[in-house]
């Protein structure tokens, strides 16, 4: 297990692991989608296997894992002062963000407000503000309907990390928090649909570069959104939400491709 780290900020106390790569290369931000136990163990599974030479910094927000809870109200603009604070007590090269699901908005409202650091973002599936409408639709029930077939054991085994040591198993168990009311992520997520179309309005650097990896039925709903632009490059992977899980060498492969084409180090 790497060494867990603490950082005491304004609104709390964030836990983050930081691997180191070869000086003066941007930093690679690793967030993992909404309600994971770790970012680490969440995704350790892509970054293990991402060039080297990139330091790679795994943050939990405030109500994530063995960061504190707040009563500091959840707007995205505290929550991406929060992790920018810890950024600057870390690192101070640019910085590139890898982020899975719900924490695909928060990159680019960090690249709003940051702008100056951010070399580019790296998206699994993150969250659009014409999600919603998706999971309503038949192309969506389709294809997830092989779900249907899968025993409850079967369905857990999707959001498991196969390559996870039993330690790492009991890591993920004990740090798992509940979304239960009054907590923060609780907060996080009744504030969750407001902020998210705030982030959604925000003005866009449409030459930032972006890699967006989609399911194929997905692929309209990414062409259209907040994540395109002149520099964004689309993956079509067949599988579900965790990607990661499902392609790690592919998505591995795709990324340093797009890091050496992109960032150029």
């Amino acid at each position: 297990m790497v060494a867990k780290q603490f950082f005491n900020g304004c609104h709390g106390k964030m836990s983050y692991v930081k691997i180191e790569g070869k000086k003066d290369f941007p930093t690679i931000i690793f967030m993992d989608g909404f309600g994971g136990a770790s970012n680490y163990l969440g995704l350790k599974n892509i970054a293990k296997r991402i060039d080297t030479r990139y330091p790679k910094l795994f943050i939990d927000r405030l109500g994530v894992c063995e960061s504190d809870e707040t009563d500091v109200e959840r707007t995205w603009e505290n929550i991406v002062f929060e992790i920018h604070e810890l950024i600057e007590h870390v690192e101070h090269s640019p910085i590139i963000f890898f982020a899975h699901s719900a924490n695909g908005p928060l990159a680019l409202a960090y690249q709003h407000a940051y702008s100056e650091e951010v070399l580019g973002i790296i998206g699994i599936e993150p969250t659009t503000k014409d999600g919603d409408f998706l999971f309503q639709t038949k192309a969506y029930k389709v294809a997830i309907s092989w779900m249907d077939k899968l025993s409850p054991e079967e369905r857990n085994q999707i959001f498991i990390d196969s390559e996870w040591t039993e330690n790492e198993k009991l890591e993920e168990e004990r740090t798992a928090k509940h979304i239960t009311e009054g907590s923060t992520l609780f907060n996080e997520y009744l504030m969750g649909q407001k902020n998210l179309q705030s982030i959604s309005q925000l003005p866009k650097n449409k030459n930032l570069p972006v890699l967006i990896f989609l399911q194929p039925f997905r692929e309209n709903e990414y062409r259209c959104s907040e994540y395109a632009g002149n520099n964004t490059t689309y993956i079509l992977l067949e599988g579900h939400h965790y990607l990661h899980r499902v392609h790690p060498d592919k998505i591995a492969k795709e990324v340093t491709r797009w890091l050496n084409y992109n960032v150029g180090y």
